[in-house]
């Protein structure tokens, strides 16, 4: 290389080198510009410390001026709970840092603001009172307000007197429950309600009725009910205390008694009137036209008495009713009947099924038997042989009274006296058929010897 190219070659490194002096001097010159701008040349503040939720993405609401002009260059990182998010949505606390760029030192500010629920508006509407049931009951609740594209499920909860419910369980039992709402949607919270927010369930009504129950003059009686109204498949368990029946009654009579006392939580009791029937042990009654009265002893109905009248015994009824006896084979052919008594109710019933009976002022012969023959009203012919007599009195059971016929009975006596006449009668026709017998032998023997002698006699001729 020629001299003059080597100095032409000096040259240009010199030259490249002055100009890259000149370019680092000119460059630090204008960071250092930068970088030592007045305290207040930036400012960033927020816009707004709080944000509805809009089911949207949200810009940041910061604001960024350089001397008052608005600036744009500018790098924001966005936390929500200490984690870095693409962007503003859904509620809760962020954290903003802004970043100015190509700034030495850096200018950096963290801001934070929140994204606040949205107050939706709650219309309860639909009845508010139903009847127990066994089943859960809601009533109309709709929500105004909630973001396109969400899911926002509205969530009540039922606080009775007597019951407060997890929340999202239907009210069964009866109460009067006021109605809280929630969502299960954290970018929501309930605002305005419009309407009324109380459900009320309302006890049904057992009827209880008592049975009519019948017992003697003394007894205890023991009550029993019945008890209608259940909802569906329910019975007397779902009682918490049982209705009671209490009375004090103790005349004989006919008595109106209540059940009382009965607690369901669902139920409400109505009671209804049963009676108590508390039956006699005695009812009498007189035989019209006579002195004869009589006492009957058993279990009768309040107040029950009778009445009695004789029937003439020649007469046709007379006849009829003692054929009707012998139908039945109650008498001997010998019975001869005394009185016939025709007894009737004049008030009440009898209730046992055997009573005892005790006439007075009834004349008998203490040395006679005699049968007695009850026929009742319902045609049942009944004898009775035990009884017992004594002064005009006539004591006796029966199953129950009506027309009571009363036969001497001369059997006994009758009896005897044929069964002598027969015994002798047989006695007498025994000896007369042995002495026929042997009067009837001894011919015959007789008549069987004369035989042989007139065969033995025509031998001897020969």
């Amino acid at each position: 290389m020629s001299a003059i190219g080597k100095i032409k070659n000096i040259i240009l490194v010199i030259a490249v080198m002055l100009c890259t002096v000149l370019f680092a001097v000119f460059f630090g010159l204008s960071t250092e510009v930068v970088a030592r701008a007045e305290e207040n040349e930036y400012l960033i503040n927020l816009t707004s410390s709080t944000i509805e939720y809009n089911g949207k993405d949200i810009s940041a609401p910061i604001s960024v001026t350089r001397y008052g002009e608005d600036f744009d260059d500018y790098t924001l990182i966005i936390y929500k709970d200490g984690d870095i998010v693409p962007q503003i949505k859904e509620v809760g606390t962020y954290t903003i840092n802004v970043s100015i760029n190509n700034t030495t030192p850096s200018v950096v500010k963290e801001l934070t603001f929140k994204v606040t629920p949205k107050a939706l508006k709650i219309v309860v509407g639909g009845s508010s009172e139903f009847l127990y049931s066994g089943m859960g009951y809601t009533r109309n609740v709709s929500p105004l307000g909630i973001c396109d594209g969400d899911e926002c499920e509205i969530i009540t909860t039922y606080s009775g007197d007597l019951y407060d419910l997890e929340p999202g369980v239907l009210p069964v039992d009866a109460d009067s429950y006021d109605m809280l709402f929630s969502t299960d949607n954290p970018n929501y919270v309930i605002g305005d309600i419009e309407g009324d927010t109380t459900l009320v369930i309302t006890k049904r009504t057992l009827y209880v009725k008592v049975n009519d129950t019948q017992v003697t003059l003394g007894a205890t009686p023991e009550f029993t009910y019945d008890v209608i109204g259940y909802v569906g498949k329910e019975d007397i368990s779902v009682i918490e205390r049982l209705p009671v029946v209490h009375t004090t009654a103790t005349s004989v009579g006919v008595h109106k008694v209540k059940a009382s006392g009965g607690q369901a939580k669902n139920y409400l009791f109505e009671y209804q009137e049963g009676h108590l029937t508390i039956n006699d042990v005695k009812a009498n009654g007189s035989v019209e036209g006579t002195s004869t009265t009589f006492d009957v002893s058993g279990v009768f109905a309040p107040y029950t008495s009778y009445t009695g009248t004789t029937i003439d015994a020649k007469s046709d009824e007379g006849k009829a009713l003692v054929k009707t006896a012998r139908d039945y084979r109650m008498l001997n052919f010998t019975s001869d009947v005394q009185l016939i008594y025709q007894l009737s109710y004049v008030t009440g019933v009898q209730v046992s099924e055997k009573i005892d009976v005790v006439f007075h002022n009834v004349t008998l012969n203490t040395d006679d038997n005699y049968v007695i023959v009850v026929i009742d009203p319902n045609g049942v012919v009944t004898q009775i042989t035990k009884y017992e007599y004594l002064n005009g009195t006539l004591s006796f059971k029966t199953p129950s009274l009506g027309t009571v016929m009363i036969f001497k009975d001369t059997y006994n006596v009758s009896v005897l006296y044929i069964t002598i006449a027969s015994i002798a009668g047989f006695v007498i026709l025994l000896f007369i058929g042995a002495k026929m017998q042997y009067r009837n032998d001894k011919r015959q023997a007789d008549e069987a010897k004369k035989r042989r002698e007139i065969r033995e006699k025509g031998k001897y001729r020969w």
